[in-house]
């Protein structure tokens, strides 16, 4: 069945390849999967060079799928230029550091975030990599086992680190650890970095399935001020004013556009997805940003954006103020009502149920303009449901948020 839907969705050059290889990896009907073993131990004489020479740079080299958590899931297609690119772009400067690398993931090794490092770099750059299944409680034991220097993750991750202080000494030996996929808001920074007595660089990746990793800060640099990183070479970068947000200091914000080869080359199957994923060959990233000394600031997703009474608000914005709120373990923010009736959602996942919604009405008023607040709704939830990478989902918060309209 899937070679059925590569044959009727992709280019001639894949199809050529699934023809030329018929013979060999298909039995009947069943496709005979063979393992890395095999391919390191082939009894054929053909040397790898000439199997490489059959593949052109522009067939498709993986089909990635989307999560899903804003719209219905779709599949890029990123070429091997695409992901070679890619790769050489986030080569890192190893020989610089003083530790030796040694790796624990526990991300989606699938996924755009966690394939470049976990699939490609830890064996193109020979890095000691340990993978774990999920993210769980063993996490912190493991980091110490085997003497983990860097490691990968969503914000998610490191707020339920924070809420295990017995596992502190576990994790002494991080000197990096690179996060992606949202948000890192300045109240759970600070609290990541003081679980540490030697705080570990914490290094945002900012990317998207549709064309991998586009920003992020190479070793030794690291900041504080809330950047998601420096373009990666290669790529170019724009800001369309169209989606305006004005800012302090007369900077322009807009929707963040990105362009190069490393671009996917459009969704399997979709070609009315793929042409509104574009604009005159740049792709749209559905993110609002702007670009300050060399250096990309998000502010917030364009579908997530909350107009209230025609102001715009954020949800990042009012889960940062959020969780500097003791009571307050975990908050998401999203979008209720359409027209006039548009305004804010908070859900919170608090420590005890000393904490009122008019505590948190109160803490947010001291904080924010009052047309960020006055409309707001605060819901109690018992915890906020996430995609396997570390994503809010949306649409099953507003069932919790709102059972009684499910």
């Amino acid at each position: 069945m899937f070679a059925d839907i590569l044959d009727e969705h992709l280019p001639g050059p894949a199809q050529d390849a699934k023809t030329l290889h018929s013979s060999e990896q298909f039995e009947g009907n069943s496709l005979a999967i063979r393992s890395l073993r095999d391919l390191l131990h082939s009894p054929s004489n053909v040397k790898l060079h000439t199997l490489l020479d059959r593949i052109s740079v522009d067939d498709t080299a993986a089909l990635m799928p989307t999560s899903g958590t804003t719209g219905l899931p779709k599949v890029a297609i990123r070429t091997h230029r695409s992901m070679m690119l890619e790769l050489e772009a986030l080569a890192d400067e190893t020989a610089n550091k003083p530790y030796e690398v040694r790796r624990l993931f526990c991300t989606p090794i699938f996924h755009a975030f966690s394939a470049p490092e976990m699939l490609f770099n830890a064996l193109r750059l020979g890095h000691v990599s340990y993978f774990m299944g999920r993210f769980d409680e063993s996490f912190a034991q493991r980091v110490h086992d085997f003497n983990i220097t860097e490691t990968f993750g969503a914000p998610a991750m490191l707020l339920r680190l924070t809420a295990m202080p017995g596992s502190y000494h576990l994790l002494k030996t991080l000197r990096c650890v690179a996060y992606g996929g949202a948000p890192l808001g300045g109240e759970l920074r600070r609290r990541v970095l003081g679980m540490f007595r030697v705080p570990p660089r914490l290094i945002p990746v900012y990317g998207m399935t549709e064309g991998g990793w586009f920003a992020r800060f190479k070793y030794p640099e690291e900041d504080g001020t809330g950047s998601v990183g420096r373009v990666i070479p290669g790529l170019e970068i724009k800001i369309d004013p169209t989606s305006d947000t004005q800012l302090g200091d007369k900077q322009r914000s807009g929707e963040v556009l990105v362009r190069r080869s490393q671009i996917m080359r459009g969704y399997l199957g979709n070609e009315e997805a793929t042409s509104a994923a574009f604009e005159d060959g740049w792709l749209k990233t559905g993110d609002i940003g702007y670009l300050s000394n060399g250096k990309l600031y998000l502010i917030d997703r364009i579908k997530d954006i909350i107009k209230v009474n025609g102001w715009q608000v954020s949800p990042v914005e009012l889960q940062n103020v959020l969780l500097q709120l003791e009571g307050v373990m975990e908050s998401a923010v999203f979008g209720s009502g359409y027209g006039v009736e548009e305004h804010p959602v908070a859900c919170i996942v608090r420590r005890s149920a000393r904490l009122t919604a008019e505590a948190v009405r109160e803490h947010l008023s001291s904080r924010l303009a009052r047309y960020k607040v006055r409309t707001c709704e605060i819901r109690f939830v018992e915890s906020i449901p996430k995609s396997s990478t570390g994503k809010v989902v949306k649409e099953l918060l507003r069932k919790m948020a709102f059972p009684y309209n499910a």
